[in-house]
């Protein structure tokens, strides 16, 4: 378990001030830590037992969450990124502790939803980068494409992502509690991949050259062959035949899909290079020009021929095509097709939830059955989109905990290691989860939720690791779920950051199931009201006209009174008046009562009303105004005596 963090010295010159000293950030482990250097060497200097420390404190598969929180400004993201790329943590197990680097801490995720730099360029090789840029990046990495075409090969793969998790029974329940929308139906858009024959075997370039010829003379065939069955005469009755739309759309539809699904086979064979450039071959040496072959009229058959006949030898070993996963997949698609009878664009799938979950896994087992021989090519040919737009809050729930599910798909799958990364691969217990602001455009009811998800959730992800949550937020509803010593707390002074340490006097003491306006108050460093500053100055708008209206029935009571005593009174009185005089906007009583009407504090909503009937005493109504003071103190559960 991580329990503290270690910026050496002068490392965040930007963030703690030039030639700053060493700080130690302590994420509320079974101690407190202080480590500084010694003879060039970082080491603990001192630790204290965290008398708050509560074992067995998470739920299980947890080991600790914490949290980063201060004004925007203060480092938050930069400390989360330093954990990853050039801070030392503190490594505690029982009661000993040590001081290493991230790469030996373990497994590291980081996430934010924020489209800014990740740097992932610098990451180490345990390090998942899971920022909006780098997932953009690696959705579309091998498309040559400007920011709307990245952004909408984002969103398909974002979408495939959620559907992975959604679908999955591990997590349907927990989901389904939360209430989120989801999608019912998807459309799948098929892609032609464009590719060259490079890398292709020379025997079977003929072989791909043909797929296209044959599939034209099978569209041509089959449009002739419905016509005829149709009884179709003219054109106006080919226009007007709804059976002939929908049986000529299918029929196009089922070799866009083919065409689709060789077009990608022939990109993986042109990715895994040019190692089988002259080592591929056929069955019996036959070719396209081949009386076998030229039998078949099919596209569909004429490609499974090929894939069931062609294979590679280096060597005198033998390698073949994965059979049953290409054609699993491609008769999965066409299936779709045959029983679909809304089908509005020729290059177009709709489906359900599910059967898009069912799609996606076989396509991803397509993927996983050339990995070992030839190569995991993730050039997209199919792309996802919902027939439903999500809230903002509701995708951003979605994409964290999607993305989170993907990445440890492809660790379990050995998907972004090479051969030699994989021979040299670690198994790492430690699963360290950075979120930066990862609770960014939640719904109350969600931030509500939030860590007690991410504490039940992420074990089910993350089945059998040690998993620690670091994470930064703005949100009072999720700092409530967080002990107070878990919290590291910065403070910007002077364009200086500095840590408001354990024992610090100005340290918010307030966190763990406190309410949420004390937390606001205290933990967010929010000391100048919690109201919004709109409504804040109105209310002084209305107060400043209100005492004005007071101060000028006072002073012309004083007047009429004309008495030596009261003299000094009415001299401070006019002083008051004057001071006030050029903030009266002179508001009509209506404005000031409609005001006051609409605050919903009942207290502050009280007291203004007493004073507008001291400046509107003809105004009063003693029995309305009984009743509402009831009203209003009952609303806040007080008695009129209360006040007394």
């Amino acid at each position: 378990m991580i329990a503290a963090i270690y910026v050496y010295p002068n490392s965040l010159p930007h963030l703690f001030g030039e030639d700053h000293e060493a700080i130690t950030l302590n994420l509320g482990g079974k101690y407190f830590y202080r480590v500084g250097e010694v003879r060039g060497h970082s080491r603990i200097l001192d630790k204290e037992r965290n008398s708050l420390y509560v074992d067995r404190f998470w739920p299980e598969g947890v080991s600790l969450i914490s949290a980063i929180v201060g004004a925007n400004g203060t480092g938050k993201s930069t400390i989360l990124q330093a954990i990853k790329l050039s801070c030392q943590l503190v490594l505690e197990e029982d009661d000993a502790a040590v001081v290493i680097w991230a790469k030996d801490a373990g497994q590291l995720f980081y996430y934010t939803p924020y489209l800014t730099e990740n740097r992932s360029d610098e990451d180490g090789s345990n390090v998942h980068n899971l920022s909006k840029l780098s997932q953009m990046s690696n959705d579309s990495k091998y498309e040559n494409l400007d920011f709307s075409g990245h952004w909408e090969y984002h969103k398909s793969e974002r979408l495939k992502r959620i559907i992975l998790l959604v679908e999955n029974e591990k997590y349907k329940k927990s989901l389904q509690e939360l209430e989120i929308t989801t999608f019912e139906r998807v459309q799948i858009k098929f892609l032609k991949i464009t590719k060259d024959h490079w890398n292709v075997s020379r025997n079977f370039v003929p072989f791909f050259e043909s797929f296209e010829k044959l599939k034209e003379k099978e569209w041509t065939k089959n449009e002739e062959d419905l016509i005829d069955k149709l009884g179709l005469k003219s054109a106006a009755d080919i226009k007007e035949s709804r059976e002939y739309q929908v049986n000529s759309r299918k029929s196009r539809l089922r070799l866009t899909i083919l065409e689709s699904i060789i077009k990608k086979v022939h990109s993986i064979l042109e990715n895994t290079g040019n190692k089988f450039l002259e080592e591929g071959y056929i069955n019996d040496d036959l070719g396209t020009s081949s009386q076998k072959f030229k039998e078949i009229t099919s596209t569909k058959e004429a490609f499974f021929w090929f894939i069931e006949n062609a294979y590679f030898e280096i060597r005198k070993q033998k390698y073949y095509l994965p059979i049953d996963e290409i054609r699993k997949f491609t008769n999965l698609l066409l299936e779709f097709v045959e029983f679909n009878n809304q089908i509005d664009n020729w290059t177009i799938l709709t489906v359900n939830f599910a059967e898009t979950k069912t799609i996606i896994d076989a396509y991803q087992s397509f993927l996983l059955s050339f990995k070992e021989v030839f190569t995991y090519d993730e050039k997209i040919f199919m792309t996802f989109s919902p027939d439903k737009t999500l809230s903002t809050g509701e995708m951003s729930f979605y994409e964290l905990f999607s993305a989170l599910n993907y990445s440890n798909y492809r660790i379990e799958k050995k998907l972004d290691l090479t051969a030699y990364q994989e021979q040299e691969l670690v198994n790492y217990e430690d699963f360290i989860v950075l979120l930066d602001e990862a609770d960014l455009g939640f719904h109350p009811f969600w931030k509500r939720k939030y860590i007690q998800f991410l504490s039940l959730m992420l074990p089910d992800i993350f089945v059998d690791k040690k998993i620690q949550l670091i994470i930064s937020t703005h949100d009072p509803l999720t700092l409530s779920d967080i002990p107070n010593n878990n919290i590291i707390y910065l403070k910007k002074e002077n364009s200086i950051v500095r840590e408001l340490g354990i024992y610090d006097s100005e340290r918010p003491q307030k966190s763990f199931a406190a309410n949420i306006t004390d937390l606001l108050a205290d933990s967010f460093f929010v000391d100048d009201g919690l109201i919004g500053d709109f409504a804040k100055d109105k209310i002084k708008e209305v107060i400043n006209n209100l005492n004005f209206l007071i101060l000028e029935g006072e002073i012309r009571d004083l007047r009429k009174q004309n008495e030596s005593n009261y003299k000094d009174l009415l001299r401070d009185k006019e002083e008051q008046y004057r001071d006030l005089e050029g903030k009266f906007s002179r508001r009509e009583k209506q404005y000031l009562k409609s005001v006051i009407e609409i605050i919903d504090e009942p207290i502050l909503k009280h007291k203004m009303d007493e004073m507008y009937y001291q400046a509107f005493p003809s105004e009063i109504d003693k029995d309305e105004a009984i009743k509402r003071a009831k009203r209003i103190l009952g609303n806040a559960g007080l008695n009129i005596k209360d006040l007394k």
